[in-house]
């Protein structure tokens, strides 16, 4: 367990809906590093949709990826959170996307803390994936905006909590699985249409042969 993520639980045995939301078995703990960002001044439907994004991504593409949200090259598709969002060129069979600058500089700062974790605990950066990234939502901060007459709007402040979990995979071990289940899937459909024909050749009339 590195230092940060005892530094984590510690505060969490301290302070309320700090825990994280998937419990990693014992045979995965030695695989997997974990980081978590408290209360952040972010927006929660941003940073939502991000996670949606970079779920399943291997650490080195999700990084490259908000590098690029951040430079407002590659747009962030918005899936949930779609009503009145705006077209955006580059995305793939999707069209409403947006630019989320702090909230994706906020995400990759958090995915660079995990990333330390899991180097400090001797994984292969180059085999980390995002196993697991979730949003909760933090602490409301309360705030008016003073108004004629003696009177208050409220003018709150909703905060952020983003958990991440990464795990060490065998990307090469992967790859040749899913040749070898290609090359099988291969093989039966040759095998039912060699089967196919032989049936289309049994029913088929004999010609007979012109005198």
């Amino acid at each position: 367990m590195s230092v940060s993520e005892s530094v984590c639980e510690e505060e969490g045995e301290r302070m309320g809906r700090v825990a994280f939301t998937v419990e990693v078995s014992e045979e995965d703990a030695e695989r997997t590093a974990k980081a978590m960002a408290y209360e952040l001044h972010i927006s929660p439907k941003h940073a939502f949709e991000i996670c949606r994004a970079i779920k399943g991504m291997l650490v080195e593409d999700a990084e490259k990826f908000l590098e690029a949200v951040i430079a407002k090259e590659k747009p962030v598709p918005f899936k949930r959170h779609k009503k009145k969002v705006a077209h955006r060129r580059g995305l793939q069979k999707w069209y409403a996307g947006r630019y989320p600058v702090k909230a994706a500089s906020a995400i990759l700062k958090l995915l660079r803390d995990a990333k330390a974790n899991a180097s400090y605990k001797g994984l292969d950066e180059h085999r980390l994936r995002i196993w697991h990234i979730a949003t909760k939502k933090g602490r409301t901060i309360r705030g008016f905006i003073p108004r004629a007459f003696g009177r208050a709007t409220p003018f709150d402040t909703q905060t952020v909590t983003v958990e991440v979990i990464l795990r060490e995979e065998e990307v090469e071990e992967e790859s040749t699985a899913k040749e070898e289940g290609k090359k099988e899937r291969r093989r039966i459909l040759r095998r039912r249409g060699e089967s196919v024909k032989k049936k289309l050749k049994a029913k088929l009339p004999k010609r007979k042969e012109s005198q």
